[in-house]
C-alpha cells in the first residue's frame, strides 16, 4: 500500500518536471502569477507565458567622447524580471563605433535605463537593438544612433552685460561645437580687485547672475565646454544697481558717464516704479551714470 502510493507521488513530480522543462506549464519556475500550484493544476497541462514588452525608442544624436543615458520601461505579466543584462540585451550594428560593453543596461524594474559610451575618438553610426527575454519569448526594439565628430568649442564674446537690482544679467554669443549633447556653459565671478571666482554651472544665454551688492562693481567671464575642450571669453565688468536709465540718446564709448542727466530723463528701480525727473541740483549736477565694458548698457548710481 505504502509502495504505491509512493509511485504515485514519484510519478506526479516526474510528470511535473517533466512539463516544466517543456517551458509551457502551468507552473512558472521563475516566480510571478504561476510560481504557485494552483487547485485546479493538472500535471503535464500545458499553458502558454505571456511575452515581454518594452518601450520604444526614437532615434538619437549624440557628441563623440561623450556619454549619454536614456530611460525606457519593460514588462511581464506573469514572470519576474530585473533590469539587468540576463532579462535585456543590447547590440550594436557598428562595434567599430560601439560595441556591446559600451551599452550598460542598469535601473530598477520597471524603469530600465541605457548608458550609451562610443569608442574614443570614433563618430558615425549604428543601429542599436534592446531585446527582452523572458526565458519563453523576446520582445526587442531598435534605434539609429549618429555620433558627432565635434572640436574644442570655438571663440565667444559676452555681448551684453547689464545691472539690475542685486544682479546682473550676462548675455553671451554661441561658439561653434556647442550645440550637441556634451556642451555646457559657467559663468564665473568675482568682486574687481578680489583672487577667487565663484561659479554658476549649467548656465545659458542670457542668465541673471543673483545675490550681488549694489554697487559693487564685478569682474565676469562665461567658459564653454563640450567633449574635447574648453573655451573662456575675456573678463568684462558689470555693476548691479536698483537704478536704471531710460533713453536712447547715450552714445555707446562716449564720455558722457562724466556729464550731468538731462531733465528729460528718468530713473527707475527694477523693483519698482518709476520716479519724477531727474532733479538738477548741485554741480556735477545731479546723477553719475556708467556704462558697462560693452558701453551699451547705462546704469547708475545713487540713494
Amino acid at each position: 500500500m505504502i509502495k504505491e502510493r509512493l509511485k504515485k507521488i514519484l510519478s506526479t513530480l516526474l510528470i511535473t518536471l517533466f512539463a516544466m522543462l517543456n517551458y509551457s506549464c502551468d507552473v512558472n519556475p521563475l516566480g510571478g502569477s504561476k510560481s504557485k500550484l494552483s487547485d485546479s493544476f493538472e500535471p503535464g497541462k500545458k499553458t502558454s507565458s505571456l511575452p515581454p514588452t518594452i518601450s520604444a525608442f526614437g532615434d538619437m544624436t549624440m557628441d563623440q567622447d561623450d556619454t549619454q543615458t536614456i530611460n525606457f520601461v519593460i514588462s511581464d505579466p506573469d514572470t519576474f524580471m530585473m533590469c539587468s543584462s540576463i532579462y535585456v540585451r543590447a547590440v550594436s550594428s557598428n562595434n567599430t563605433l560601439i560595441d556591446y560593453q559600451r551599452l550598460v543596461i542598469g535601473g530598477a524594474y520597471p524603469n530600465c535605463t541605457l548608458r550609451i559610451t562610443p569608442k574614443p575618438g570614433q563618430f558615425g553610426t549604428a543601429k542599436i537593438i534592446l531585446e527582452v527575454f523572458d526565458f519563453w519569448s523576446i520582445a526587442s526594439t531598435s534605434f539609429n544612433l549618429t555620433v558627432l565628430q565635434i572640436f574644442t568649442p570655438g571663440l565667444f564674446t559676452i555681448t551684453d552685460a547689464e545691472g539690475s537690482d542685486r544682479a546682473v544679467m550676462l548675455t553671451w554669443s554661441i561658439p561653434s561645437n556647442t550645440t550637441g549633447s556634451s556642451s555646457r556653459f559657467s559663468i564665473f565671478y568675482r568682486p574687481v580687485n578680489t583672487s577667487t571666482y565663484a561659479e554658476v554651472t549649467s548656465a545659458r544665454s542670457p542668465f541673471l547672475v543673483p545675490g550681488l551688492t549694489n554697487g559693487q562693481e564685478y569682474d565676469f567671464y562665461v567658459r564653454a565646454f563640450n567633449s574635447q575642450g574648453q573655451r573662456d571669453t575675456t573678463v568684462v565688468q558689470a555693476t548691479p544697481t536698483r537704478f536704471r536709465l531710460q533713453g536712447g540718446e547715450f552714445v555707446a564709448g562716449s564720455n558722457q558717464y562724466q556729464n550731468t542727466v538731462p531733465r528729460n530723463y528718468k530713473t527707475f528701480a527694477t523693483i519698482g516704479s518709476k520716479s519724477d525727473d531727474v532733479k538738477v541740483t548741485t554741480t556735477p549736477r545731479g546723477y553719475k551714470v556708467y556704462l558697462n565694458s560693452q558701453g551699451n548698457i547705462i546704469s547708475g548710481t545713487g540713494p
